[in-house]
C-alpha cells in the first residue's frame, strides 16, 4: 500500500508500467475458460462478468473460475480486472468454494473435472 493513503487501482497502475518498460501485459485464458463454461454449463463469459448476484449456477461456476485462475499463478486483482470484481471479492469467492470443497464430495469432483477440462483446452489452444 502507498505511503501517501491515495487510493489507486493497482491492476491500471501496472498495466501502465508494464507498458513503459515494454513487458507484455498478462493474458488470462479467457477464451479457453469461456468456452468450457459454454460446452459444460451454457453460462456465457458476459453472465459470469455481470453484477448480478442471484443466479447460484453463476456465482458458483465464479468461484470455480476465480480458483482454477488462482491456482494458474494469477494475482488476485489481476483475475478480479478479468472478471469485473474487486479482489477481495476474488479472494472470498476463492476461499468460499475452498470451504465447500472440505465438506462436499461432489462439489470437488466437479471442480476436479473443470479444472482438467479448462487445462485440456488450454494445452489444446497452444
Amino acid at each position: 500500500m502507498p505511503k501517501n493513503n491515495h487510493s489507486y487501482d493497482a491492476p491500471v497502475s501496472l498495466e501502465g508500467f508494464n507498458q513503459l518498460v515494454g513487458r507484455p501485459a498478462f493474458e488470462l485464458p479467457i477464451d479457453a475458460i469461456s468456452r468450457i463454461n459454454t460446452k459444460r454449463y451454457f453460462v456465457t463469459w458476459d453472465e459470469v462478468t455481470e453484477r448480478r448476484r442471484n443466479n447460484p449456477r453463476v456465482i458458483m461456476l465464479r468461484r470455480m473460475i476465480c480458483k482454477v485462475l488462482r491456482e494458474f499463478g494469477y494475482s488476485l486483482p489481476q483475475i478480479g480486472l478479468a472478471m469485473s470484481r474487486h479482489h477481495g471479492a476474488v479472494l472470498n469467492n476463492i476461499d468460499t468454494l475452498e470451504d465447500m470443497l472440505q465438506y462436499y464430495p461432489e462439489v470437488e469432483a466437479e471442480y476436479r473435472a473443470y479444472k482438467n477440462d479448462v487445462e485440456r483446452e488450454i494445452s489444446d489452444a497452444q
